[in-house]
């Protein structure tokens, strides 16, 4: 199973009660359009977080899967000023193999307003113990 895979799933498992999802169309391999009866959203899958990809679909309600991994979680530290604007954004960090957990997930926004900046490189790692690292 892949990312895509992974994440399909998830979001077909989550929505067997609400019935809210119409269809899945991908726009292309790293980006899956939800097409849903309340709202569309936008799902992009990069193993390895890119500023110029997020940058772009930022201001859309999205959801990023990525691996569970030290770069993306210094990526997403780095760029914490940039992802807590978007109120519907959530970062899925996945690790299919993981012994422990596959996936631990934040919302930005949400987790800036009870989390301590000064430290949230730390928070966010002692979350990612749950997962193995890649």
């Amino acid at each position: 199973m892949d990312l895509k895979n992974w994440i399909l799933g998830f979001l077909k498992m989550k929505d067997y009660s609400s019935n809210d999802i119409l269809e899945f169309k991908e726009n292309n391999e790293n980006e899956i359009i939800v097409k849903r009866k309340s709202k569309d959203q936008i799902v992009l899958i990069l193993p390895d977080l890119v500023l110029e990809k997020i940058s772009e679909k930022i201001n859309e309600d999205l959801a990023i899967v990525t691996l569970n991994k030290t770069s993306n979680i210094d990526f997403v530290v780095k760029n914490w000023s940039l992802l807590i604007k978007n109120k519907e954004l959530t970062i899925f960090f996945v690790n299919l193999n993981s012994s422990l957990d596959i996936k631990w997930a934040i919302n930005p926004h949400t987790h800036d307003i009870i989390c301590d900046t000064a430290t949230l490189k730390q928070g966010l790692l002692a979350i990612a113990e749950n997962v193995d690292l890649v």
